[in-house]
């Protein structure tokens, strides 16, 4: 007789990708993601369409309601039918929704509070126009105590521990929509903030969250990125871009590609920085030549307000270019040495100073380090800034001319005996310097 008990199997264990091949799971998620179609669809339909009845307040409250019905769904969803994964698509939804809200707000806003009144004629179906400035504060104001609250039930279905942040960037972010400009130029700059933002945001402290890195923690980081995008597509199809927006934009899009280079690819990551470092230069180009162009600025200063900041990005992006930051500095001081050097042909005070003080910088650099290329080139750039300088003093009679050389001359002696003075100090600020370089 058999006395052992039989002990029923358990059931065996799915390996990832099983539960897919499950009909009635394969069945759900196809309902599921052609519901959010739909409804994505429906909101997209109805803020296009152009009604007959009703003003666009009206219109807007039905927009509201239909938020509130997907929030309500996903409510009933969770609490009566206990399914939360349809339960989180809907809350998802209500909140994907949000930079829809706040794109018609921005245009109830603008209608009675433009502070350009852009000359361009907006096809009907973008126009929002508020019967009153005081409708317009009344709806933003309801549409802020509704939105709110919906907002962060949603959060906290999603990312319950992040919900109290992510509500506030989300509300920041889409903030963005409410200003009551629409000049190119300035929605470049508000542009370049956002992306700057999202930036610092995804590249240290959404890093370190744990609920941020699931599923539906990435999707809540994306929507976070609508607004800005909504910002540069209104203005490249609506209005007409400028070389300065153009400008700006390719600024942060190549910050943020040299920013996340390693996030995004940790092989190619200094391929992806160096197309992020050409991509802002190439931005600052436009940007600056455009702003240098419009105020008008001197010749003998439109070359340095160019081509010494854009040095100086360029050593910044070296700092945290790794073992590749040398290279950046390399291109940091050519351009720095070609500005002086060019703008020597304007023959101003201004110029040949900039190039004097500049060789001398790197003749000391080299002398200090015992590099010949550097001690020929800044000596090269300080004699021929002297040149200039002292054919200055001697064919213009102003005191700038020749008091300027007094007094650099009096400041290089100084600094000289301060140096032999405390030799140590030199050589700790050197060496300080070296190993910031190394850590970047």
């Amino acid at each position: 007789m058999n006395t052992e008990t039989e002990v029923p199997m358990p059931a065996p264990f799915l390996e990832p990708g099983e539960a897919e091949r499950d009909p009635t799971i394969a069945l759900t998620k196809l309902l599921r993601g052609a519901g959010a179609v739909l409804l994505l669809s429906s909101a997209a339909t109805f803020l296009l369409q152009r009604w007959n009845q009703g003003d666009d307040i009206w219109r807007y409250y039905l927009l509201i309601a239909q938020t509130l019905m997907l929030e309500v769904a996903a409510i009933v969803c969770g609490t009566r039918v206990r399914e939360s994964r349809s339960a989180r698509t809907l809350f998802g939804l209500s909140l994907a929704m949000l930079p829809a809200h706040f794109g018609v707000l921005g245009g109830l806003i603008y209608s009675r509070f433009g502070l350009d009144h852009s000359a361009t004629v907006l096809p009907k179906h973008v126009v929002w126009i508020a019967p009153s400035p005081e409708s317009a504060l009344i709806t933003l104001a309801i549409a802020l105590v509704v939105l709110a609250p919906m907002a962060y039930f949603a959060l906290l279905s999603l990312v319950r521990a992040e919900a109290a942040r992510m509500l506030a960037l989300l509300f920041a972010m889409n903030a963005l929509l409410l200003v009551p400009i629409r000049s190119p130029s300035i929605v470049g700059l508000e542009f370049a903030v956002g992306v700057l933002v999202l930036t610092y945001l995804e590249s240290v402290p959404f890093r370190r969250s744990v609920a941020l890195g699931t599923f539906e923690g990435r999707l809540v980081r994306i929507m976070l990125a609508a607004p800005v995008a909504i910002l540069a597509v209104r203005a490249v199809t609506l209005y007409s871009p400028t070389t300065f927006f153009i400008g700006i934009c390719l600024v942060a899009f190549g910050v943020a590609l040299f920013a996340l280079g390693p996030a995004i690819a940790r092989r190619g990551a200094t391929l992806v920085q160096t197309l992020g470092a050409l991509t802002t230069s190439a931005g600052f180009l436009l940007a600056a030549g455009e702003v240098v162009q419009s105020l008008g600025v001197a010749r003998s200063l439109a070359l340095p307000l160019v081509g010494f900041p854009l040095a100086a990005i360029l050593v910044v992006f070296g700092r945290y270019a790794g073992a590749a930051g040398a290279n950046y500095r390399r291109a940091a001081v050519t351009i720095a040495f070609s500005t002086a050097a060019l703008n020597l042909f304007c023959e101003t005070v201004g110029a040949s100073l900039s190039a004097l003080v500049l060789g001398l910088l790197v003749l000391a650099i080299g002398t200090y380090r015992k590099r010949f290329p550097s001690i020929a080139a800044g000596g090269g750039l300080a004699l021929a800034g002297l040149i200039v300088q002292f054919k200055h003093a001697i064919d213009f009679s102003r005191i700038l001319n020749w008091g300027s050389l007094s007094l650099l001359g009096i400041a290089l002696v100084f600094v000289a005996a301060y140096f032999e003075r405390h030799p140590d100090r030199l050589a700790r600020a050197v060496r300080a310097f070296t190993r910031t370089q190394q850590r970047g």
